[in-house]
Order: structure tokens, then C-alpha cells, then sequence
């Protein structure tokens, strides 16, 4: 029987480090797989992230776009308020041009009158 005994110690030896080495093996695994679950949990957040910055750059891409746009309709309503204005100038020069002369005939009528005047009185 001490034999039978010292191959059963030798086969739960065995066994044992059978089993010792496959713990170990699987211990290995589970440190493999939690790594590359971290490492996929870290990646799909990348991927989450670079969706949301395409999609807020996307989102400024079209506000400034519309800036843009704006600021173009506020330079082009500006452009035509300048010439507007600068039509009025110009036409309000034209009728201070056209007004002076008709001042200085008036002028000159009233100056026509007292000559008229002076001479009805020297003729008497």
C-alpha cells in the first residue's frame, strides 16, 4: 500500500500542479481580457468623441457660414444706405446749384425794383 499511496501523492502532485498552472493560466486570461477591455471601453470613447467634435464642427461650419452671410446682407445694405446717401448729397447739390441763381435773380429783381423805384421818383 505504500506504494499505491506514494503514486496517489505523485498523481495529486501532479494534479495539483496541473491545476495550479491552469489558476495561474486563467489568471493570466482574465488580466489579458480585462487589458483589452479597457482598452476597447478607451477606444469606443475616442470614436464617441470624434463623432460629437465632427458633428460641433459641422455646427460651426454652419454658424459661420451664416455669419458670413450676414455680414455680407449687413456690408450690402450698408453699400446701398452709402449710396443712397451720397445720391442725396449729390442731388442736394445739385439743387443748392440750381437754387443759388435763383436766389441772386430774386436779389437781382428786387435790385431791378428800387432802380425802378429811384427812377419813377427822378422822373417826377
Amino acid at each position: 500500500m505504500l506504494i499505491s499511496t506514494s503514486k496517489n501523492d505523485k498523481q495529486d502532485k501532479k494534479k495539483t500542479n496541473i491545476n495550479d498552472v491552469l489558476l495561474k493560466q486563467l489568471d493570466v486570461k482574465d488580466q489579458q481580457i480585462s487589458k483589452l477591455q479597457k482598452s476597447l471601453d478607451q477606444q469606443q470613447l475616442q470614436l464617441a468623441t470624434l463623432a460629437e467634435n465632427r458633428q460641433l464642427k459641422d455646427h460651426v461650419q454652419k454658424l459661420s457660414n451664416l455669419l458670413e452671410s450676414s455680414s455680407l446682407t449687413e456690408k450690402r445694405q450698408a453699400n446701398v444706405k452709402n449710396n443712397n446717401l451720397s445720391n442725396n448729397r449729390k442731388h442736394n447739390d445739385i439743387k443748392d446749384k440750381n437754387d443759388k441763381p435763383l436766389k441772386n435773380e430774386v436779389v437781382d429783381t428786387d435790385n431791378k425794383n428800387k432802380n425802378i423805384h429811384k427812377s419813377w421818383w427822378h422822373f417826377w
